[in-house]
């Protein structure tokens, strides 16, 4: 960048060149705006006068057209007469109406009302005016020449304005050029202190983690962690337990479950109306999943069992398999499979929930989520503090890319507008305001 500015800044003063600090470009926009927009006020002051003069001679000549009075020897024809009165009042009309307007002080107000009144004074000669040249020859011809006034005042302001007008184009060009300069380097200055803070906000997560990561080590290298990996095993086995026991019960449901179904069909079908609804009851307390205490089907079981011996007896068909021949063959050998899954279901869930207890109980699993949680929030933030890094890093890259640019465009303005060779001073970085 250094070298970028040492192609400006090798000349001297000297040779009618100017130089320029960067916060000196205002004050010298400001005193090139005041002295345009004093030539501009001289400009306007001169036309301004000039159309006053201008407008007094047309109204004075208004009123001598309005006293005109018109000779039947000259225009001996009424109907020319008729249309030269009424066309003479109509354009005095307009005329008195367009003269009535008020000339500010004002240079750009000025300039477009000026451009207005002579737009309107052509409009009245062009259209009710055209009928009174024939009529009133010397006295349109006398009142051409007081509206030319105008219209050279305001071609004379055209002309002395158009210079100074040019003139503060560039300036307020300059100006802005001169603004997104110094907008660049409070921009840059703000990238740079975020970044600076953002360093610190690092250094911070970045210790915090450390902290985090070494309090998990001390847990995992604890003895509660060995007790509690201890439990998980117990817990795991516990519940392949439970998965077998779940099976053994499903093989006896399947076992049983067709004998006990088509036994209270027939008990329907016969008119046992009182065996049907027990036996079904039955059927869904072996279905209901609670299999922590078999007493109530055990019981139920016992008082059904000589109406489904009896049925089976009566029915051959109803027994499918020996396994379900061997479970119906006496009361006491289904009630006794099925206390012995119950027991030792019930026995295992008892284990696995006493388990879960002394695991909880530990507070192992929640010290370990907490701390694992605290990291990722940690590397959440950590993700967007390195996008705003990188967005930073990028905008200061373009608008390291881009201002040169703006910076030789204002140069060049300066210069035409001093009249001579501008140069521009020090780090346009140091333009940044303190905030």
């Amino acid at each position: 960048m250094a070298g970028f500015f040492d192609r400006f800044f090798k000349k001297t003063e000297a040779g009618g060149e100017k130089h320029l600090q960067f916060d000196e470009v205002p004050g010298c926009l400001d005193r090139e705006t005041k002295d345009a927009g004093a030539k501009i006020e001289s400009a306007a002051k001169d036309a301004r006068s000039a159309a006053v003069a201008g407008i007094k001679e047309i109204e004075e000549k208004i009123r001598n057209l309005e006293k005109t009075e018109i000779s039947e020897l000259s225009h001996p024809h009424p109907k020319v007469r008729q249309t030269a009165l009424k066309s003479r009042a109509n354009f005095i009309t307009s005329m008195n109406k367009t003269l009535s307007t008020e000339l500010p002080e004002d240079p750009d107000q000025l300039y477009n009302v000026l451009v207005e009144l002579i737009r309107s004074f052509s409009n009245n000669m062009r259209r009710q005016g055209k009928y009174l040249h024939p009529t009133f020859p010397e006295e349109m011809k006398d009142l051409k020449s007081s509206l030319d006034i105008v219209g050279r005042a305001l071609n004379t302001m055209t002309k002395d304005l158009k210079p100074s007008v040019e003139l503060r184009e560039k300036i307020n060009k300059a100006r802005e050029d001169y603004e997104k300069i110094s907008s660049a380097a409070n921009e840059l200055r703000t990238i740079d202190g975020a970044a600076v803070k953002y360093e610190r906000r690092i250094e911070s997560l970045n210790k915090t983690r450390v902290d985090l990561e070494s309090e998990k080590k001390s847990i995992l290298s604890s003895g509660d962690y060995l007790e509690y990996e201890s439990i998980l095993k117990e817990i795991d086995s516990l519940k392949e337990e439970k998965s077998e026991v779940s099976v053994r019960y499903g093989s006896l449901l399947l076992a049983c479950d067709n004998v006990l179904r088509k036994t209270a069909y027939i008990a329907d079908k016969n008119g046992d109306k009182k065996i049907s609804e027990k036996m079904n009851y039955l059927v869904m307390l072996l279905h209901s999943g609670e299999k922590k205490d078999s007493a109530d089907a055990s019981e139920l079981y016992r008082e059904l069992y000589p109406y489904i011996n009896e049925t089976i007896s009566e029915n051959e068909t109803i027994i499918k398999t020996k396994h379900e021949a061997q479970l119906f063959s006496s009361a006491n050998l289904f009630i006794s499979q099925l206390g012995e899954i119950c027991d030792a279901y019930s026995g295992t869930m008892s284990d696995l929930d006493s388990a879960e207890k002394r695991l909880s109980a530990l507070g192992i699993n929640e010290k370990l989520s907490g701390l694992d949680k605290k990291v990722s929030d940690i590397e959440s933030e950590l993700e967007k503090i390195r996008y705003e890094l990188d967005t930073g890093r990028s905008r200061k890259e373009s608008l390291a890319d881009s201002i040169p640019a703006i910076i030789e465009e204002l140069k060049d303005l300066l210069s035409e507008i001093e009249g001579r060779d501008v140069f521009i001073k020090g780090d346009w970085k140091d333009l940044a305001r303190e905030t």
